[in-house]
């Protein structure tokens, strides 16, 4: 074995270990394809709300556009209020 492929192989598992789909798989390696799966079906869940709710919203409802975007960021604001917390927690801890 020379000695390029020799230091290949810790790179190599190096990027093995840190190309998980989220976060969550270094704190729950055991659940990591569970929770790779649960992000990419609420993504697709927030995916098919923004795609599917906003037109009856807008055509039946008869909201305009500025108002329903206005109700996503009184949703968006609390969510990221949290997420400062919980950043801030994981940080405090080390």
């Amino acid at each position: 074995m020379t000695s390029s492929s020799s230091a290949a192989a810790p790179a190599a598992a190096h990027w093995q270990n840190n190309s998980r789909l989220s976060f969550s798989g270094n704190e729950f390696p055991r659940l990591s394809a569970v929770m790779a799966g649960e992000l990419i079906a609420f993504y697709q869940l927030g995916y098919g709300v923004a795609a599917f709710g906003i037109g009856p919203l807008h055509d039946r409802v008869g909201l305009a556009f500025t108002t329903i975007f206005a109700m996503g960021s009184i949703v968006a604001v609390p969510l990221a209020v949290v997420a400062g917390f919980v950043i801030g927690h994981a940080v405090a801890r080390g």
